[in-house]
Order: structure tokens, then sequence, then C-alpha cells
């Protein structure tokens, strides 16, 4: 982990449903972009369930234990991000990642 910021509040768990916001880079500082109805953005919140199947495995164990308002910075290994698979103009294959987590709400738990 490389930054923190706790937050206040209930605590993400797995399966629970998340309003969270997501910012990437390369290792050697290249912000990654996501084109959103033809804009280039380089903060995407999205909102959706925090699992293992929608999620690269680096972000979603730094979401575990995250509180609404909290913030994260890590860098996650390429076996824990994408991997040897490039995603073609995005990642390149192996890339190491600086990921910026923030929790926006919690919408609803699982249990």
């Amino acid at each position: 982990m490389l930054d923190e910021q706790p937050g206040t509040g209930a605590e993400v768990r797995p399966g629970y449903h998340v309003d969270y916001s997501l910012a990437m880079s390369l290792n050697k500082g290249e912000q990654i972009e996501w084109d959103v109805d033809g804009q280039k953005i380089t903060r995407l919140t999205i909102r959706g369930e925090v699992s293992r199947r929608d999620m690269i495995k680096g972000v979603y164990y730094s979401c575990i234990g995250m509180r609404e308002n909290g913030y994260r910075k890590v860098k996650i290994a390429p076996i824990w991000g994408y991997g040897d698979k490039a995603i073609e103009g995005w990642i390149p294959a192996n890339a190491v990642l600086i990921v910026e987590i923030w929790v926006n709400k919690i919408i609803r738990g699982n249990a």
C-alpha cells in the first residue's frame, strides 16, 4: 500500500454493492484513460458488486476492509492485475499498475 485515508462508516466486504472510483496509471507514471461517451477521463466511477469475478484481483483485495469515504493507493503486480495479457492500446503485458481507489458509498451489504 502506498497511501491510505481510512474513511468512516460501514466496511466493504465481499459481495457488497459499492459506488467506488478508480484512477490507474502504469508504474512508469503514464495515466490510464477511459473513453466514456466520447470523452477521455482518468477517474472512473463504478457502481457494482465487490467480487473477484468483476474486478482484477489486486483491486478486489484492496477494496476489502475499506470504509465509506476511504481512499487507498496501491501498487499492483502483474499477477494481481492483467498478468501477461496485454489490453491493446491500453495496458501492456506484465504491467505494474498504480491504482487509486475511493469508496464513495456502500449501497447495500450481502447479508
